[in-house]
């Protein structure tokens, strides 16, 4: 195998780890919006119940907004972690053709170093017809 094949199989398992680490890290991201959509949900839950306690509803507000802000974040970052893993599948969309090109490139490269062994072979063996 030569070196350039080497170094394109190499680049390829880079970019293979680095879009499994980018799948991971997007559905972390993803469990972190629904553990914040399911945290407003249950505050909205316990507003709904409160009935007249003012101090506690002032307090529920506020958390209501930091969650708020704390999904509209998780949301930002799920869209840039989404844009970032497709930037990523398509360069190693690019480095498997590439691999593959390098790879027919090996091959033919292979079948002619053989078929000229072959010629020579077969040129050494015939015998000259005016003898």
């Amino acid at each position: 195998m030569t070196d350039r094949l080497k170094s394109v199989k190499r680049i390829l398992a880079v970019q293979v780890q680095v879009k499994r680490m980018a799948e991971i890290e997007l559905a972390a991201t993803e469990r972190r919006k629904g553990a914040l959509d399911t945290a407003r949900k249950d505050l909205v839950a316990f507003v709904e119940t409160l009935h007249g306690a003012a101090g506690m509803g002032l307090v529920a507000t506020r958390q209501g907004s930091r969650l708020a802000k704390r999904e509209t974040d998780a949301e930002a970052a799920r869209l840039k972690q989404a844009a970032a893993l497709a930037t990523i599948q398509a360069r190693l969309k690019l480095a498997e053709r590439v691999n593959e090109a390098v790879g027919r490139e090996e091959r033919a490269a292979g079948e002619r170093r053989e078929l000229e062994r072959l010629i020579e072979v077969f040129a050494g063996r015939a015998i000259p017809r005016d003898w």
